[in-house]
């Protein structure tokens, strides 16, 4: 299939080594590993808007409940930052160290924790509510179907009934090293990191329902605009592919080593881990 390429993507700086990205409150919130930093860029200006302090190894993003949270791998909390004012309002200990988050449509956050767990977070009391051990390391985490999909380090993804905080039974074995996962009407989209596989798992059963092989390593999802973004670490792009026939039908250039990615202002935003930056541009 013909892969149309494109100049490369326009590019804001940010904070020294951006891993994670969410969007919310006409924004997104980078988190900046190796600066301890979130960057707001305001998704109209493309600028910089503020920069806030919380410390550690910031690795996870999510936003919701009126609030952006970032998880932090260097001292085991969720740093919850209210929009309005860019201040800190919560830092809640999650134990461990927390890779990525999730908000479920209720305002629940979920934190996918390399320890083997994932905690459950009531944004109402800004506490653990919940604290679920899954097999392996889990290092990305999403929500949809009553699930709590959760990928680990072994190449598995397993599932925790969001009703009851127990598992659901679902443990599927897709490749080597999850990277992310993302939910669409189809199902649970999820990337493998050094396979460079992205495969589509059943919404109820975790049945893999379609597969491809990018060609390189597979790193952030993102499902906008009736497409699914893929970030491709080491060949600095963003692919897009159709959900129905599982290719690759579009290449972007964008920064060097793109991580995750979001919707939002009518774009797609990745961050490009070792160019300090953020790139975006239309779908």
């Amino acid at each position: 299939m013909r892969i149309t390429a494109v100049a490369p993507a326009p590019s804001v700086r940010v904070g020294v080594e951006p891993v994670n990205i969410a969007s919310g409150a006409g924004s997104v919130w980078v988190a900046n590993l190796t600066s301890g930093t979130v960057s707001r860029v305001d998704t109209a200006t493309a600028k910089v808007v503020a920069t806030i302090q919380v410390g550690g190894k910031p690795s996870g993003a999510a936003f919701g409940d009126g609030s952006a949270w970032v998880g932090n791998f260097g001292n085991g909390t969720v740093t919850r930052i209210d929009p309005a004012t860019n201040a800190v309002t919560a830092r809640i200990q999650a134990g461990g160290q927390p890779l990525a988050l999730a908000v479920g449509a209720d305002g629940t956050v979920w934190a996918a924790n390399f320890d083997g767990s994932v905690e459950r977070i009531d944004p109402a009391t800004n506490s653990v509510t919940a604290r679920i051990a899954v097999a392996g390391q889990a290092d990305a985490v999403a929500v949809g179907f009553g699930k709590v999909w959760v990928g680990n380090q072994d190449g598995s993804v397993t599932a925790i009934d969001a009703a009851t905080n127990r598992p659901a039974g679902i443990r599927v074995a897709v490749d080597t090293d999850t990277d992310a996962l993302v939910v669409s009407h189809a199902g649970v989209w999820v990337s493998t990191f050094y396979s460079g596989t992205v495969a589509l798992l059943d919404g109820s059963t975790g049945r893999i329902e379609k597969k491809l092989t990018l060609r390189g390593q597979a790193s952030g999802l993102l499902f906008a605009a009736g497409s699914l973004w893929a970030s491709v670490y080491d060949h600095a792009e963003v692919v897009r592919i159709d959900p129905q026939t599982a290719g690759v039908v579009r290449s972007v250039p964008v920064g060097t080593k793109p991580r995750d990615l979001t919707f939002a202002g009518g774009a797609v935003w990745v961050v490009n881990e070792i160019s300090d930056s953020i790139s975006h541009f239309a779908p």
